[in-house]
């Protein structure tokens, strides 16, 4: 028995990179996937995957609560529950201060906390709606604990994980 039998899990970001990479090891461990990733090359990269009815496909726009909202839908209308939510979901389009445009901060901060706030908020409505626990795992980088020029926007949503998670995560128990 693989660890994830019986298990499903939503990966959003989850057509590329290391969204992409965690999809497959949840599908190697048992797991049934959803991918929610803003690219029109989701579909093909389930069927890539060779995962049969065990994958499926949701365009996402993390910043659009609707999204997430249909995301969390289709999971459980497909899979019949939702057990872990992997907010992957972000971008880094940056420059020092004095160079950046509001436009682009905004983008990643929508992106990068706006995003994850969707999606724990309404994993965890569904996980307490199915009473059966579940995991949320938000996903950060190096920039969490350390900051460095030219990554303003994307070092800034870093770091709200850092300050913000520990706690979100203990209050959950």
């Amino acid at each position: 028995m693989a660890r994830f039998d019986n298990k499903v899990a939503i990966v959003t970001g989850g057509a590329s990179g290391i969204g992409l990479e965690t999809v497959k090891l949840f599908l190697k461990e048992g797991a049934k996937v959803v991918i929610g990733d803003y690219s029109d090359k989701g579909d093909e990269v389930v069927a890539g995957l060779n995962a049969g009815k065990r994958a499926l496909f949701v365009k996402t726009d993390v910043t659009q609560e609707a999204d997430i909202k249909k995301l969390i839908q289709k999971t459980v209308a497909t899979f019949g529950h939702l057990d872990i939510m992997f907010a992957n979901a972000g971008i880094a389009n940056d420059a020092t201060i004095t160079e950046l445009p509001l436009d682009k901060w905004q983008n990643t901060i929508n992106i990068n906390l706006t995003g994850v706030f969707l999606s724990d908020k309404y994993a965890l409505e569904q996980m307490l709606k199915q009473r059966t626990g579940g995991a949320i795992v938000n996903a950060g980088s190096i920039h969490s604990f350390v900051g460095l020029p030219n990554v303003t926007a994307y070092g800034s949503s870093q770091r709200w994980y850092q300050d913000s998670h520990a706690n979100f995560g203990s209050r959950l128990c």
